[in-house]
């Protein structure tokens, strides 16, 4: 199973935020480079922050639930 990153951020809370958000949806999401962020001086910043990454057969959805897109919506 590949991984792809669907979220990258500088705050490692927001990440979890993501992630669980995803998670709620039923995406098999995870937060990436975490420990990194919080243990080492400008952790985020040398490792190119952290990322919320899902499998690549729910890539498409997960960037939905990020941006709020709902394209299976009902038109009125």
């Amino acid at each position: 199973m590949d991984l792809v990153t669907v979220f990258r951020t500088y705050n490692t809370v927001e990440a979890q935020v993501i992630c669980s958000r995803l998670q709620a949806d039923g995406i098999q999401a995870s937060v990436v480079d975490e420990t990194a962020a919080m243990y080492l001086e400008a952790g985020t910043f040398t490792t190119g922050g952290v990322r919320v990454q899902v499998p690549d057969h729910q890539a498409a959805e997960a960037r939905r639930v990020i941006t709020g897109r709902d394209d299976h919506a009902a038109e009125n």
